[in-house]
């Protein structure tokens, strides 16, 4: 029951998410926060459903802290919902890895996939809402397709940006979040 009010909670708050995509009225609570720390807590709660599918995960995270001017659950919610994705999408015995990297005055954060992949014809509608890609649909338990709308409408809100990349069904899927790093605390 806890983890059904937990999935309903979820739900309810992507659906408030998309209902404000492409608007300026999503609020966040900027703070300095630590993406390294946002990326462990997700992978915490993303993990049990990677093991139960046997999924193999690998993580590569800088060393030191990478700090974001962000709101910390919306971050967690925005990796949350592209290792979900990953997992959901990925058969059993698949490989997910996520990568964290600093490129200058940005941050990259990378989500890739040994799954189903997502077609040329799916690939430039595939962050509007209520879009799935064919091979998706009936893929496990299908999503209701506003994951990723919720993963751009965050990354915008954040003042970044998410792109997909996919060779196509069966070639697995890449999502790429870049967000602009925090300037260093008491530098003039």
């Amino acid at each position: 029951i806890e983890k059904q009010v937990e999935n309903m909670s979820r739900l309810v708050s992507a659906m408030q998410d998309v209902s404000h995509a492409g608007k300026s009225a999503l609020h966040l609570d900027r703070e300095l926060v630590d993406l390294v720390e946002v990326v462990d807590a997700a992978v915490a709660s993303c993990r049990p459903s990677m093991d139960a599918r046997l999924q193999a995960f690998t993580i590569r995270l800088p060393d030191a802290p990478v700090p974001v001017m962000g709101e910390q659950a919306r971050l967690e919610q925005l990796v949350r919902n592209l290792l979900d994705n990953a997992s959901q999408y990925t058969p059993d015995l698949g490989h997910i890895q996520l990568v964290l990297a600093v490129h200058g005055p940005t941050v990259e954060l990378t989500v890739s996939d040994s799954g189903i992949g997502i077609t040329a014809l799916a690939l430039p509608t595939i962050f509007e809402p209520f879009v799935q890609d064919i091979p998706a649909i009936g893929f496990r338990t299908a999503g209701l397709g506003i994951g990723l709308t919720v993963v751009q409408t965050l990354a915008e809100a954040h003042g970044g940006t998410v792109v997909a990349r996919s060779a196509g069904t069966g070639q697995g899927s890449q999502f790429t979040v870049t967000l602009p790093l925090a300037a260093e605390i008491g530098k003039p």
